[in-house]
C-alpha cells in the first residue's frame, strides 16, 4: 500500500504541474484499484499488504507517520484531493471516516501523525481549488505559483476539459482563473493578482 500512496500522491501533484490529465486519470484507476484490493470496510483502513487470505503472514494498517509518512495518511490525503479534482464523495466520505481513528491520538503523541495533520488543517483551515482555463493558463498559474500557496490545489488547461474541476468553464479567446473550496466557486477572474487576493481574503475571514 506505501508503493500505491506514494505514487498516487506523485501523480497528482504532476497533474498539478503539467496540466497533463493522464496523470489524473492513472491516479484514478490506481486509487480504485487500492479500494478494491487494500481497503477494509470494517475499520475504514487500507491494509499494508493485498487483502489474500492465503497468506502466512499477519496483515496490518500503517497509521504513525515516521521518517516516510505512513500509507493511510498518504491516502487520506490522496482521496481528499481527488474528490476536490473528480467530484467524486465516495473519496470524500471514506477519507473523512479514517482519521476517526487517528484523531483521539493526538494529545497522546502529535509528532506521530504529522502527515494526518496536514489532512486536518485542509478539512478546518481555509484550502482552495484554483481552476485556470484559457490559452493563456500556463502563464496564469505560474504566475500565481510565485507565491506561496501551501493551501492550494492547482488545475488548468488550455481548452475544454472532461475534468470534473475543469469542465464546462472554458470560454474560447478568454483566460479565466476561478478560486474555489470544494467545488463551490467565486466568479471567476481574468487576472492572477485577483486570484490571489480573492485568496487572502479568505484566509483572514
Amino acid at each position: 500500500m506505501e508503493d500505491y500512496s506514494i505514487t498516487i500522491q506523485a501523480f497528482i501533484s504532476l497533474f498539478e504541474v503539467t496540466g497533463d490529465e493522464n496523470w489524473l486519470t492513472i491516479s484514478t484507476k490506481m486509487t480504485d484499484y487500492t479500494l478494491t484490493h487494500f481497503y477494509d470496510e470494517n475499520s475504514g483502513l487500507f491494509y499494508f499488504s493485498e487483502k489474500n487470505k492465503n497468506s502466512v503472514l499477519t496483515n496490518h494498517f500503517q497509521k504513525e507517520d515516521n521518517v516516510i509518512p505512513a500509507a493511510n495518511s498518504v491516502m487520506a490525503n490522496n482521496l481528499h484531493l481527488l474528490f476536490l479534482l473528480m467530484g467524486n464523495s465516495a473519496y470524500r466520505d471514506i477519507s473523512e471516516r479514517m482519521t476517526y481513528h487517528i484523531t483521539p491520538q493526538f494529545e497522546k503523541y502529535p509528532m506521530a501523525y504529522a502527515n494526518w495533520g496536514n489532512f486536518i488543517l485542509r478539512k478546518t483551515e481555509p484550502f482552495f481549488e484554483v481552476a485556470v482555463l484559457g490559452i493563456n493558463a500556463n502563464e496564469m498559474i505560474n504566475e500565481m505559483k510565485k507565491t506561496f500557496c501551501p493551501n492550494v490545489l492547482w488545475a488548468f488547461s488550455k481548452s475544454e476539459s472532461k475534468i470534473p474541476i475543469l469542465t464546462n468553464r472554458y470560454i474560447e479567446e478568454k483566460s479565466l482563473i476561478y478560486v474555489c473550496r470544494e467545488g463551490i466557486c467565486q466568479l471567476p477572474v481574468d487576472s492572477p493578482f485577483k486570484a490571489l487576493k480573492i485568496i487572502k481574503h479568505a484566509e483572514v475571514n
